[in-house]
């Protein structure tokens, strides 16, 4: 069953070392708070093969070495795009996340 933090997301393969999340075509606080604590979670347990990850307004791209990835057998997939969905879908926002945004409010004074 996919999360249901998960269930508005589309994977776009942009090359053959990225590919990028969307969640959804809005930009807004809750899509951003999705994509903070996703890209957080994967760079705390990242997959092998995992160069970089590239935060935007409703996207998350995961740049990452395909050779380093394609050798990883604790991934599911025949392809690298099967396997980096398959592990994104398989982590549970909520339930991993929430002690990694426990972060301080920073007030910039204008």
């Amino acid at each position: 069953m996919i999360p249901p933090a998960f269930n508005d997301i589309r994977f776009f393969q942009i090359s053959e070392n990225a590919i990028s999340i969307e969640f959804g075509g809005d930009i807004c606080e809750e899509t951003l708070e999705k994509i903070i604590r996703l890209n957080l979670v994967i760079k705390a347990t990242p997959f092998a093969g995992l160069l970089s990850t590239i935060p935007a307004h409703n996207t998350l791209t995961l740049y990452f070495n395909w050779i380093g990835l394609m050798n990883d057998r604790s991934l599911q997939g025949e392809t690298a795009f099967d396997k980096i969905a398959g592990f994104v879908k398989g982590i549970h926002l909520d339930a991993i996340a929430e002690q990694l945004t426990q972060r301080p409010i920073i007030h910039i004074p204008v």
